[in-house]
């Protein structure tokens, strides 16, 4: 069989074979005329016959037995075709109402499939190995796997044709993404169903639980170290936002994100459950900077070593402080999946900082900017999914400049992506208008939630790496 596969191009089709021999062997001259690949392929392992006379054997010594087998097994889960035939009478008899006798079955088979699954000394060998309810439905999902394994080699070996045969990526993608949607539904129906036919929430519904909330709850908003930023917010981020800052390498992005993780988990602001997804520097990196923005210590001393005893007073007395913040970093993630599980591992998680979102890797896509797009709407339906604010880096292209002036980057300059915009539900963009002056200027590009165009100028630390909104 494999041979025959080898050899031939279309072994489904023996007239367009585009086999490497001079006269391509088709499946006919090895002996399997009229079966397609899936059907040859079903039968080869894994199978497992002993779980499938168990199984038919106790079906035909006791009536009770097909109710536990009825919504398990097809009649295609069985490897043989003889087993087949034999449980597809057991099914029609009890679909019909009628009691599963040995003779009863022999005659829903008729006369010629009887004799050619057996007949009488075959019903006997398999009631012979008839076993107890429980291990007659141990051994129903053991034929079960074998047949979902099956089904999966036979999915597979129709992909590699398809690959072999001139199908196109896109069309690959597509029929693999049908296989298995097709393969999960074959392991667990009932989760496939429901997730295709979500309840909806009726108006009424809505606008009530709306109204009331607006009585009693109070409003549950991240809030950021910028006044501004808040304002026009109206006191922060929502759970299921998406925000993204954008802004030129050393414009000193991760050291805005780290102030604010540091202010929205600080007990006096919320005490945020949040995680920074640190894709490019160290942990220790981080923490140097939080210490060096919090003890005010220089940054370049403490990545010396060149600390003074009056700065170690100082970082001494921030350590238990900071240490106490419920915070969580991880430096060794770079796959977006890897991000969704460790979102599913923390239901306590509020606030997720990702650094940066273009050294990320998304799903395999034909170019980067739809894998960088992919990347942007997968945060977007965590955010949404798991109930949390998602606040993205990102780096951008530098804006031309016009006659000798610098011009504030928008959101049109975010990197490598034309989808960025869609998905975030607000944009900020940090930039150094004046490359003589540390000032840095935060411009709210988008905002779906609060008021969009305004800016603000932050006054920044180098020394210190922090911010601070000047009045």
């Amino acid at each position: 069989l494999w041979r025959a596969l080898a050899d031939c191009g279309r072994p489904d089709d023996p007239r367009r074979c585009t086999g490497r021999a001079a006269r391509p062997p088709c499946l006919a001259a090895h002996g399997f005329s009229g079966l397609s690949i899936s059907d040859l392929v079903a039968r080869i392992p894994p199978h497992n016959l002993d779980a499938e006379h168990v199984v038919l054997g106790s079906a035909l010594a006791d009536p009770d037995v097909i109710s536990l087998l009825a919504g398990l097994l097809r009649e295609s889960d069985f490897y043989t075709d003889h087993h087949a035939r034999i449980y597809r009478a057991i099914v029609a008899l009890h679909e019909a109402g009628v009691t599963v006798t040995p003779e009863g079955v022999a005659d829903a088979l008729g006369w010629d499939d009887f004799q050619m699954v057996g007949g009488p000394p075959k019903f006997a060998d398999l009631i012979a190995q008839a076993h107890l309810p429980y291990y007659v439905k141990a051994n129903a999902t053991l034929i079960k796997d074998a047949a979902t394994k099956r089904a999966f080699i036979a999915q597979a070996t129709e992909w590699i044709g398809q690959a072999y045969n001139g199908e196109s990526a896109s069309g690959l993608v597509d029929h693999a993404a049908s296989g298995l949607h097709a393969l999960t539904e074959r392991i667990d129906p009932d989760a496939l169903r429901g997730a295709r036919t979500p309840e909806g929430l009726p108006l009424g519904r809505v606008i009530d639980d709306t109204v009331l909330a607006m009585h009693f709850d109070v409003p549950d908003l991240v809030p950021t170290p910028i006044p501004f930023v808040n304002e026009a917010f109206g006191g922060g981020f929502k759970r299921g936002e998406f925000v993204i800052i954008g802004g030129d390498a050393g414009v000193a992005k991760t050291a805005l994100m780290l102030e604010w993780a540091r202010y929205a988990a600080d007990p006096g602001h919320g005490g945020h459950p949040s995680a920074i997804i640190s894709v490019e520097m160290l942990a220790g990196d981080l923490g140097q900077r939080l210490i060096a923005q919090n003890a005010q210590v220089s940054a370049t001393a403490i990545r010396g070593g060149d600390i003074g005893e009056g700065e170690w007073d100082r970082i001494h007395r921030i350590q238990p402080i900071l240490g106490a913040l419920p915070i969580t970093i991880w430096d060794d993630v770079v796959d977006i999946r890897q991000v969704r599980r460790i979102i599913h591992a923390r239901p306590d998680l509020r606030l997720l900082f990702v650094d940066y979102l273009q050294l990320l890797d998304g799903p395999p896509s034909a170019a980067r900017y739809q894998e960088i797009g992919a990347i942007a709407k997968l945060l977007k339906r965590y955010a949404k999914k798991y109930r949390l604010t998602v606040v993205a880096l990102c780096s951008i292209t530098p804006p031309i400049e016009e006659k000798g002036k610098r011009r504030a980057p928008t959101r049109h300059n975010l990197r490598e992506s034309r989808d960025l915009d869609f998905h975030a539900d607000a944009i900020l963009m940090l930039w150094r208008p004046n490359l003589d002056s540390t000032t840095r200027e935060l411009i709210i590009d988008k905002a779906r939630g609060g008021a969009s165009g305004g800016r603000t100028d932050l006054a920044f630390t180098p020394m210190y790496l922090r911010f601070q909104e000047t009045l």
